[in-house]
């Protein structure tokens, strides 16, 4: 006879916006000319990790011709 026990374990750690920002400060992954930026976490699964993403918008002002 043969016995087999599995145990699974889950952490769950829920990321704030501010855990986010304090990373993306950190890693100085923000351009120092960035007034305004957004972030994006997007999850890919323990194999492949996730993507961060840093986005900036800038408007420039209207020439007109």
């Amino acid at each position: 006879m043969k016995r087999t026990v599995n145990v699974e374990t889950t952490i769950v750690v829920d990321l704030t916006a501010q855990d986010i920002d304090e990373y993306v400060a950190k890693n100085d992954l923000v351009p120092s000319d960035w007034e305004y930026y957004s972030t994006e976490v997007i999850g890919n699964g323990i194999s492949n990790g996730a993507r961060l993403i840093v986005k900036h918008l800038e408007t420039k002002p209207t020439i007109t011709v």
